[in-house]
């Protein structure tokens, strides 16, 4: 009888405790959103997209990537500084191999590229160096 009584405990205690934990949002259904708009040129709504992925993951290094990207097609220049700046810091050269090298080189190109948009030579000289 104490064993039945000590199997109830445990199973309740385990159901109340998953019950508690919030399952993450997975990003990637708005991601693939958002490039299919991205590639339709609807940037604007693209953007819509990547940042519903960032509210799921905000580490999310592609949807950051993607945000920065259609922001610079919309012209939102400032904007896109700001997300290229995220997207570098995201990527970890060492630790990630040879896609991060190139996501984080991309991601200081586009921001050069953001930059010299914004007409700041200096800066985007900066974003190219690194």
């Amino acid at each position: 009888m104490f064993r039945k009584i000590i199997s109830f405990a445990l199973l309740f205690i385990a159901v109340f405790s998953l019950a508690g934990q919030e399952k993450k949002a997975n990003p990637i259904p708005d991601i693939r959103q958002g490039n299919k708009l991205f590639n339709g040129q609807k940037y604007e709504e693209a953007e819509i997209w990547y940042r519903k992925a960032i509210e799921k993951d905000p580490k999310n290094k592609e949807a950051v990537y993607n945000l920065g990207t259609a922001q610079y097609q919309q012209k939102k220049f400032d904007d896109a500084i700001e997300s290229f700046k995220k997207s570098a810091e995201n990527y970890s050269t060492k630790s990630e191999g040879i896609d991060a090298v190139k996501m984080k080189a991309a991601s200081y190109h586009n921001l050069g590229n953001a930059h010299l948009m914004k007409k700041d030579a200096e800066k985007a000289i900066d974003a190219y160096k690194k």
